[in-house]
C-alpha cells in the first residue's frame, strides 16, 4: 500500500513539474490574448487538481515523502503566493533531508522565501536559514560541496543586495567568491561560477530585477 501511494505521489508530482514547464513554454508563446488566457486557466485548473492530489497523498505517507518531493509542494504554493504553506513544506523538506546536499538545498529554499516579498518576509529568519545552510558542512574538501557552500553564500548575498543591504550582501558575495576560487582549476564549476557571480552582481543594480531561488540540482 505504501509503495503504491509512493509511486502515485511521484507520478503526480512529475505531472505538476511538466505542467509548470508547459505553462512557461507553450502558454506564454500563444500570441492570441484570449486563447492564451483560456489555455492558461485550463492548465492552471489541471495543475491545482494535481496539487490537491499530491498533498492528499503526502498526508497518507508522511514518513515516506522525500525532501525533494516536499520541495516541489513548497514551490507550487510559493508560485501561488501561498507563502505560509510554502514555508510549511520547505520545513518538511528540511526535516526529511537524508543527505547534506538536500538539507542545504531545502534550507536555501526556505531562506530565500523569507527574503522575498510576501506575508512571510522576515530577514532575520532568512539570514538564520542561509547561515545554517552554509554551515551544514564545515570546511568542505570535496569540490562539489565547496561549490555548493559557495553557491549558498552567492544566493544569500544576492538576496541581501536585492533588498538593499549592501554591506551584508557584499560580505556574502566575497565569501562566495573565495569558495569558488578555492575550487581546483580543472573543476568544471570554477570558471563558470566566478563569471556568473560577477554578472549577477552587476545585474542586481537593474530596477525590478526579481531573483529566483536556485533550483535543486
Amino acid at each position: 500500500m505504501i509503495r503504491s501511494k509512493k509511486e502515485e505521489l511521484r507520478g503526480t508530482l512529475a505531472a505538476l513539474i511538466d505542467l509548470r514547464k508547459d505553462f512557461e513554454t507553450r502558454i506564454t508563446s500563444i500570441a492570441d490574448p484570449q486563447l492564451r488566457e483560456y489555455e492558461g486557466i485550463s492548465l492552471n485548473n489541471k495543475r491545482l487538481i494535481h496539487l490537491e492530489a499530491a498533498e492528499y497523498l503526502a498526508t497518507q505517507i508522511p514518513d515516506h515523502v522525500s525532501s525533494a518531493e516536499y520541495g516541489v509542494l513548497g514551490n507550487e504554493h510559493r508560485v501561488d503566493s501561498n507563502f505560509t504553506q510554502a514555508a510549511h513544506y520547505y520545513q518538511k523538506a528540511i526535516d526529511a533531508s537524508r543527505t547534506v546536499v538536500t538539507k542545504i538545498f531545502s534550507m536555501r529554499a526556505l531562506a530565500s522565501l523569507y527574503f522575498s516579498p510576501g506575508s512571510c518576509r522576515d530577514f532575520g529568519k532568512g539570514r538564520k536559514y542561509f547561515s545554517e545552510a552554509a554551515e551544514v558542512v564545515k570546511n568542505p574538501d570535496d569540490p562539489y560541496l565547496v561549490y555548493t557552500v559557495g553557491n549558498t553564500y552567492e544566493l544569500w548575498g544576492l538576496y541581501e543586495l536585492w533588498n538593499g543591504f549592501q554591506v551584508e550582501g557584499n560580505q556574502m558575495i566575497e565569501r562566495a567568491r573565495k569558495y569558488y576560487l578555492d575550487l581546483p582549476d580543472y573543476n568544471i564549476y570554477k570558471k563558470q561560477a566566478l563569471e556568473l557571480l560577477e554578472k549577477k552582481v552587476k545585474q542586481i543594480v537593474q530596477p525590478n530585477l526579481i531573483l529566483q531561488p536556485t533550483p535543486l540540482k
